[in-house]
């Protein structure tokens, strides 16, 4: 299933892969995750000059206009070149929330993440706000948070700390404390604490009880990202594999040549192509206004990506032997990616049942 893109989404989708191809090979990317901060703010700067914030915003925010679809523009050029950039943390869940705000968010902070000036990330756990307006506890793997200049903060209160409240805080707030690693897919995060973290009215993106439909909102967003940017991933997996069994040789003859193997490469195009059409209609329905509706297809594409993902992953692995599990190969990289990939925002099983329930089943 092929989309026919108006003909600016399809300038943004060539100057991402040419640029892609040209500036972001698998050297590059491990030399931009070697920098201090686990990426190149360079590239960053770059990939907010094609875009890369701007497609999916309105144009009333200073964005393209493409909606989710220049979203899957982006995430899908990302996926394939395996980026480290703050593309998802930035450009999707932190200008996403801030978009959504509207004027609840400071009114200089969107032009300046657009622009690539401002990084943002996305912290989401066990955090509560007390009827003091004091937040306290810790957000795991908060994707680039060591470079964040903002944090959007998932946090919980009432008396049974059941609601949901988004707010906006300075990565300079005093209490907020970083414990920086990187992720088994080799992107910088860190373990948020904050103890005692002063959070305010002027903090909150969205009136209390509002909160939790934008917050949802922002879920299928950043889930129908990673269903195209599992595509990009996936599609690279393909022709790496292809590639292998074309050139490695067993009793004289390519091991592309064996019956058995060929029946594997095409379960693999199978489950690519499946998946991207699933990542489409993720993106046609990630803003659909229709509740029920956005979380059907939103979460059918899910898990029918997060199965291809992990179907084209260990496959990829297997094919190419001891080798496929190496640091040195890329194909190591795009498996481990895919493998988070499955489980963020939500597994394969979690998206099944949202999906029945959505369905009334």
């Amino acid at each position: 299933m092929e989309l026919p893109l108006e003909e600016e989404a399809a300038l943004l989708r060539d100057s991402l892969r040419r640029y892609m191809d040209r500036e972001y090979d698998f050297a590059a990317r491990q030399q931009r995750r070697e920098q201090a901060d686990g990426f190149s703010r360079k590239t960053w700067q770059e990939l907010a000059e094609l875009g890369c914030v701007a497609a999916a915003l309105p144009a009333a925010a200073g964005g393209f206009g493409f909606g989710p679809l220049g979203t899957l523009i982006v995430a899908e050029a990302c996926g394939r070149a395996l980026v480290v950039e703050p593309w998802l943390a930035t450009g999707v869940l932190g200008a996403g929330a801030l978009e959504l705000a509207g004027l609840a968010a400071p009114p200089a902070l969107l032009p300046a993440v657009i622009a690539g000036r401002c990084l943002l990330a996305w912290a989401e756990g066990e955090l509560r706000l007390d009827a003091h307006g004091r937040l306290a506890g810790c957000a795991a793997a908060v994707l680039h948070a060591g470079a964040a200049d903002w944090f959007i903060v998932v946090a919980w209160s009432g008396p049974d700390a059941g609601q949901p409240e988004l707010l906006l805080l300075p990565a300079t707030a005093p209490g907020l404390q970083l414990q920086r690693y990187t992720t088994p897919d080799g992107l910088p995060a860190a373990d948020l604490t904050c103890s005692g973290v002063a959070a305010g009215p002027a903090a909150r993106l969205a009136a209390p009880g509002a909160a939790a439909r934008l917050l949802e909102r922002l879920h299928d967003r950043a889930s129908a990202a990673l269903c195209a940017e599992a595509v990009g991933a996936m599609d690279v997996l393909l022709a790496r594999t292809l590639a292998w069994l074309g050139t490695r040789q067993q009793f004289g003859v390519p091991l592309a040549q064996f019956q058995a193997l060929r029946h594997r490469l095409a379960d693999m195009a199978i489950e690519l192509e499946q998946a991207r059409s699933l990542a489409l209609v993720a993106a046609l329905h990630a803003d659909d206004p229709d509740d029920a509706s956005r979380r059907r297809h939103v979460s059918a594409a899910r898990a029918g990506v997060a199965r291809a993902a992990r179907c084209v992953g260990q496959q990829a692995v297997q094919l190419h032997g001891g080798i496929g599990m190496t640091d040195a190969l890329d194909v190591s990289h795009y498996f481990r990616r895919l493998t988070l990939l499955a489980l963020a925002f939500g597994d394969e099983g979690q998206h099944l049942d949202r999906y029945l329930e959505a369905s009334g089943r």
